[in-house]
């Protein structure tokens, strides 16, 4: 995504989904990519790249009904996709 090849088909949502995966997770993953991003290609571009990763992890989180309810870009109400997942206090 970040190169725009447009070269990746698979569907990482689905990968993931039966994984037991948590926002922590994505927290962590943020933290590494804007730490390695900002190491290899500078601050500058490093923080480009790190926009890519946040937009990523909001469409996982959001494909995976980890974020709070109504905490979504679009103002369309978010529905347990998750029945295996606990209900979330608003």
């Amino acid at each position: 995504m970040a190169l725009g090849t447009r070269s990746y088909h698979g569907n990482p949502l689905a990968m993931h989904l039966p994984l037991p995966i948590n926002s922590g997770h994505f927290q962590q993953w943020l933290a590494l990519w804007q730490q390695t991003t900002r190491d290899v290609l500078g601050e500058d571009l490093g923080n480009h790249m790190l926009d890519y990763a946040k937009r990523i992890a909001r469409g996982m989180q959001m494909g995976m009904d980890l974020l709070p309810r109504g905490h979504n870009t679009l103002g369309i109400p978010v529905f347990n996709a998750r029945p295996d997942q606990p209900e979330q206090a608003d």
